[in-house]
């Protein structure tokens, strides 16, 4: 992520998931659900910086829901943030203040 924010910083682009697509593919298949949680949340971080909203949701929803199934509440209030984020860049804006609204 920090080599993220300082390609932005930097004014280079942040367009080639492969990399993060990649170590959320070994994570999953690594067994290990928080490590696999915070790549998908990355990913869906990088989506919603590049105003690709829907495909944050996507990415940010399938993590929120592992880390309720799991018991990791911290990375569902992280998830949660971003997701309403996005849901009012999309004109959700009741969904998308509900789930701001949560992380109060």
């Amino acid at each position: 992520m920090v080599r993220d924010e300082r390609e932005l910083v930097h004014g280079r682009g942040i367009d080639d998931d492969s990399e993060g697509e990649s170590a959320a593919a070994r994570a999953e298949r690594s067994g290990d659900v928080g490590v696999f949680i915070h790549v998908l949340q990355h990913l869906g971080q990088r989506a919603e910086w590049r105003g690709e909203y829907r495909r944050a949701i996507d990415y940010t929803q399938r993590a929120v829901a592992l880390a309720a199934e799991h018991r990791m509440p911290g990375e569902a209030l992280f998830g949660h943030w971003f997701l309403g984020i996005a849901r009012v860049a999309i004109g959700e804006y009741g969904r998308g203040f509900e789930l701001l609204g949560q992380c109060t």
